[in-house]
């Protein structure tokens, strides 16, 4: 699992942010959140990556927002069909820059479970944070 985010933002910017995974045997939920500071960035939105398209599977994405303390829970979740396999987004989240930080900001993937539709555990790889830079 992986998280790509541009390094450096203005104030006043929105940038996105794209959870991506590759799971080769296939995987049908994902539950994780994404941890911000929320003084510096808010949440704009939230929407399904290309993941589950690939494989032409019917998906639901669920957001629970903690917009005060900067946490954002997501499930992914396959109706029926056979996992999906491959490489591709699972979520795109967008976010404004609202003020600028002395020091990088760090945005973290936790508490990350991948599983098959029988609820088999996905071996993954451990999201690195994102380090970002928001200017003025």
């Amino acid at each position: 699992m992986t998280m790509e985010a541009p390094r450096e933002v203005i104030v006043g910017d929105r940038f996105s942010i794209a959870v991506n995974v590759d799971v080769p045997d296939g995987a049908s939920n994902f539950s994780f959140t994404v941890y911000y500071d929320a003084a510096l960035l808010k949440f704009v939105s939230a929407r399904q990556g290309d993941f589950m398209a690939q494989g032409s599977a019917i998906a639901r994405l669920s957001i629970e927002p903690n917009i005060v303390e900067g946490i954002l829970g997501f499930k992914l979740e396959q109706d029926g069909g056979p996992p999906v396999g491959g490489a591709g987004g699972v979520v795109v989240v967008e976010f404004e820059a609202v003020a600028d930080g002395r020091a990088p900001t760090r945005i973290a993937l936790a508490q990350v479970s991948i599983s098959t539709g029988d609820d088999r555990a996905v071996p993954y790889q451990t999201p690195k944070d994102v380090l970002l830079i928001v200017k003025r």
